[in-house]
Parts: C-alpha cells; structure tokens; sequence
C-alpha cells in the first residue's frame, strides 16, 4: 500500500509555485529539487537528528554518546485552481515535517498549514471514477453510547456496507475516521482507503491512476 497524506498551505505574496521563489536561493542542503515549475514541484527534504547512544563496557561502565541520524522526505506541492497543496508519501504521525519543510522555503514569509479535509462529497466523487467500487470497512469514532461515554467501531463487510454504514449509528453523535472501498480499474482490483486526516491510502496497481484522479477532485 502507498500513502499520502495531503495539506492546504497558504503562503503570504504566494499564488503559484514559482512564487516561492527559485529553488538554488535553499543553499542549505536540506531540500533537494527534483522538478520545478509553475504549478508544481517534487523535493526530497532531508532532516539530520542527533540521538543519545549508551555503551556498556565488560566491566560495568556505561560510556554515554551521540550518534547522526538521517530522516528523508518525499514531498509534493501542486495548485489546484489557486489553491497550493502539499502531498507528503509516507507521512510520520503530525504535521511537523511540513512545517519544518515550510520554514525552508518561506525564507521569513508568513504561512498556514491544514490538514485536507476528505469528505464525503470528495470521496463519492473520485470512486465513481473506478470500474467498480464498494464500500467494505468503516472505523467510527467518538460514538455516543451515553452520558460521557464514547466508543470506537469498525463495520466491515466483504459484501459492502450500505450507504449510511450502519442503522446503531443513526441519530447518534459519531465521527468517521475512515473508508475502506474496494476497486477496479482496467481489470486492476485494491483497495483504497481515506482518512479524515487527509491521508489516502491506496493498491500499489492502483496508485498510477488512483492518486492522480484524485487530486483532479480537488478545489
């Protein structure tokens, strides 16, 4: 499975991706530019972390050290119809590589940062795309069982759920994490899965067509 996880970004004096100015002034050696152009750019973005290391000796003394490590990145940004998005593979929990990855480019320049919002209407947008798809898991969160109580649910079905997930959800206060669909295109069947926190995953058959078409539903 690959996965992306996508931002909105906005930057001050910034419309396109050529306004962030040329990629040579990020002398730093931290970002390095694999594309550039007007509404789009690919970096790999290299974070370097210094680790406390122990070593213990035969005779019981403990020898404390540091050791570099080297964190990397693949990051995209694209427009959409004015708006600029950032699309991180394999994102690590919280948005601090973006906001470390802004810092650098913004050369002091104000930005804001927010996870995508997948909804609903995105979704059924971009599954009617596939040959087929069908709902088969859904994870709820936040489900009100009663006063102060909450629970979390997982609805699976290898059939394919219904519409409305599930009739215990009806008239509840609940919040949807995920969506699990299974698909097919050109004979290519996976799985693709949303996350409310912007995160897609999807079928490596899938992903040449899967992600693209995706972002095609954004505005």
């Amino acid at each position: 499975m690959t996965k992306v996880r996508y931002f909105k970004f906005r930057m001050r004096t910034v419309s396109t991706i050529e306004d962030i100015g040329y990629p040579g002034t990020w002398n730093n050696g931290a970002i390095s530019v694999l594309t550039f152009s007007k509404n789009e750019m690919v970096a790999t973005f290299r974070i370097m972390r210094e680790i406390f290391t122990v070593q213990y000796l035969p005779d019981g003394s403990i020898i404390p050290g540091v050791a570099s490590t080297m964190e990397q990145h693949q990051i995209r940004i694209f427009c959409r119809n004015s708006q600029l998005y950032i699309a991180l593979i394999d994102p690590p929990r919280g948005a601090k590589v973006i906001s470390d990855f802004l810092t650098y480019i913004s050369m002091g320049r104000e930005f804001f940062i927010e996870s995508l919002e997948i909804s609903r209407e995105l979704i059924e947008g971009h599954i009617i795309k596939f040959e087929s798809a069908k709902l088969i898991s859904a994870k709820i969160k936040d489900f009100h069982i009663y006063d102060k109580a909450v629970a979390r649910l997982e609805v699976t079905s290898k059939e394919g759920l219904r519409s409305d997930i599930a009739p215990i959800l009806e008239g509840k206060f609940h919040r949807t994490e995920s969506l699990t669909y299974e698909v097919m295109h050109k004979f290519r069947k996976g799985l693709i899965t949303y996350l409310a926190n912007g995160t897609v995953r999807i079928s490596a058959l899938l992903v040449e067509y899967g992600l693209p078409s995706f972002e095609q539903q954004l505005k």
